[in-house]
Formats: C-alpha cells, sequence, structure tokens
C-alpha cells in the first residue's frame, strides 16, 4: 500500500489542533449510570469546555450521538486494575483542563455495596445520608449548575425514523421486564397486559430487555404483545420507547433515557425513592410498595438475595406487594392523557 494511502486511513489524533479548554468525564457503569452522568455535559459545553467521554462500550452504546460530547475514549470493563485507578486518574490530570471521576457517584456513596460501612446501618441513619438526587449530586460534585436532569438519549435520524415506521399509527407502552439485580423485577406484568387486553384492545405493550432476560417475557402468543426481549438491542429498544405511548419498568436505563421526553412513564421504584431518582423527571408517576419494611433500602444488592428481602413468591418484598392495580391505573391515566 502507498504511503498516502496509509496516511488516509490512520487516525493521528496527535496532529489534531489542541483546544484550550479540555475536560475528561470520566463514568464507567451500566446505562443508566451514564445516562444519569450525561446531564452534566451541556453545562460544561457552556463554560467552553472540549468534552472527553471514557467510559465503557456500554455507555458508548447510549451516549453516542450526544452533541455535548467532542469524543470518546472507550475502555472495556476493568482494562484498567481497580488498584491502580487512581494512578490512571493522577495520570490524565497531566492531560487535560479538568478532570471529573463521576465513577461511585451513585453507586458506593448513595447507593452502598455490602462493603461499606452505611450498607450496615439501621435503615433510617442510612436513609438520612442517601436520600439525596442521583443527578443532583452528580452536578455539585461536576460544579455544574443545575436546573433540570439533561439524561437524554440521541437517536440518530435513521434510528428516529425506523422507530416511527414501526410504530406506525397504535397506541403502544413499551414495557422493561427488568433491570440489572434481583430486586429490579415486577412479577405482575401478565395480569396488567391482561387487563389493557380487557380495557384499551387498541394497545399494543412491547416487551424489551436483554438476551438474558428473555425467560421474563414468557409465552405470549398475541398480536397486541410484541416479544422483543433479546431482539432489539439497547438503542432500537430506546429509539422506540421515545415515540411510545408510556413507558413502563422498574429503575433501568431504558427508563432513564426517556426521563425528560413528554411521552407518559410509570417507573417501579426498588432500592431509590422519588427524590433519588424521579422527582425532576417529566409526565412521570412512580410506584412503590408501602407498608413495606424493607422499602426503601438504599442498597446495591451485588449478591443476590443475600441482603435482599425475598417473597415467599419468589420475588423482592417491594416488588411483590406493589399490586398490579396501582400499576394498570397508573398505566391507563398516562394512556388516556396520551389520547
Amino acid at each position: 500500500m502507498q504511503e498516502d494511502a496509509v496516511s488516509f486511513l490512520r487516525s493521528f489524533s496527535w496532529k489534531n489542533p489542541k483546544p484550550s479548554k479540555t475536560c475528561a468525564v470520566i463514568r464507567y457503569g451500566a446505562f443508566g449510570d451514564v445516562l444519569q452522568s450525561a446531564s452534566i455535559l451541556p453545562g460544561l459545553k457552556a463554560q467552553g469546555f472540549n468534552v472527553t467521554m471514557y467510559c465503557t462500550p456500554r455507555g458508548e452504546a447510549v451516549l453516542r450521538g450526544n452533541p455535548s460530547i467532542d469524543e470518546f475514549v472507550v475502555q472495556n470493563e476493568d482494562i484498567v486494575p481497580n488498584h491502580e485507578l487512581g494512578s490512571f486518574f493522577l495520570y490524565l490530570e497531566k492531560k487535560y483542563t479538568r478532570v471529573i471521576n463521576l465513577c461511585e457517584t451513585v453507586e458506593g456513596i448513595v447507593l452502598p455495596m455490602s462493603q461499606r460501612a452505611h450498607f450496615h446501618w439501621p435503615k433510617e441513619a442510612r436513609h438520612e445520608v442517601c436520600n439525596v438526587n442521583y443527578v443532583q449530586l452528580q452536578h455539585k460534585i461536576a460544579g455544574v449548575p443545575y436546573i433540570k436532569p439533561e439524561t437524554r438519549f440521541y437517536p440518530t435520524q435513521e434510528e428516529a425514523e425506523w422507530a416511527l415506521a414501526e410504530k406506525g399509527s397504535g397506541r403502544f407502552v413499551t414495557w422493561a421486564v427488568t433491570g440489572s439485580a434481583v430486586h429490579k423485577v415486577w412479577p405482575h406484568v401478565d395480569d396488567v397486559i391482561n387487563a389493557l387486553h380487557k380495557s384499551h384492545p387498541d394497545v399494543t405493550v412491547v416487551l424489551v430487555g436483554g438476551k438474558k432476560e428473555e425467560a421474563l417475557e414468557g409465552d405470549w402468543n398475541h398480536p397486541l404483545v410484541w416479544r422483543k426481549v433479546g431482539k432489539w438491542d439497547i438503542r432500537q429498544a430506546m429509539s422506540f420507547a421515545r415515540v411510545s405511548d408510556v413507558v413502563v419498568g422498574p429503575e433501568t436505563g431504558l427508563l432513564n433515557s426517556v426521563a425528560m421526553e413528554p411521552n407518559g412513564k410509570v417507573l417501579i421504584l426498588s432500592h431509590s425513592t422519588v427524590e433519588n431518582l424521579s422527582r425532576d423527571w417529566v409526565n412521570t408517576t412512580s410506584l412503590w410498595a408501602e407498608n413495606t419494611p424493607c422499602y426503601p433500602c438504599h442498597r446495591l444488592h451485588l449478591e443476590g438475595w443475600k441482603y435482599c428481602t425475598r417473597h415467599i413468591d419468589g420475588a423482592a418484598m417491594c416488588q411483590m406487594m406493589l399490586s398490579p392495580d396501582r400499576v394498570y391505573k397508573a398505566i391507563v391515566e398516562k394512556l388516556e392523557g396520551s389520547a
């Protein structure tokens, strides 16, 4: 291959003009984590920063297209060993005007893991410390004024057009069947779908989730139930959620992706409160199991059922005790508002 052809194919980033103000934002984690952290980015752009986002492939998948990100540095999970993260962050401070490390700003601090002391505090004491808004806290850490959350997903034009074409003229409820842990599975989905079939025969329910959650969509064989768990990738699911009439699900990335969209949301809380997560969301009904002693636990349940209270019927207590009737009524209220 000739030298000029080789030069054309390569990217020599060191040759690019260096912006006068640069900022590295570091946020590893799941879909919802990085979407929340992206709320600070418009404020950084307003301050004149060229923004580089350090994240994992999962993070890049949902932040791709965000107009406040100038560059990505995508790192595989645990590519920097935990014991070397401190040195890595110090190294980055030599490269950028500012480095904002948002890792563990939610998990670990206001959603402690079992290795943290306050995970084991009495519930009332933990609530006193942890009942703060996740996104607003990250704005404070970043030194960016907080007016409202900017936890948005930006589909490409092609993705947006695909979602509209897929939806057509009907009314749709997009339902995330699970979140990232055992306490984010609400067990009464089928009951609500059956009730919706009777009262709203024009409404289609679309079940979405990751490949590993396929069993949770059940064995539905009905034209008003689309089984897309494991079939749509995360960008397809988020693109379709944006144009759906109502989006339902637990504390998960899909719900975060539409937090500031005008369509209806029904959020099923588990370890968080409204203050933590959905206080400033648009057109959102947040539901939780009242008279359930363990709610809100403000805990990350990374060890399965070791510390999570499990109902005798199998689901987490905070999920089992939220009745189908309350979720059904909330969905209908949103549907009637969008009719």
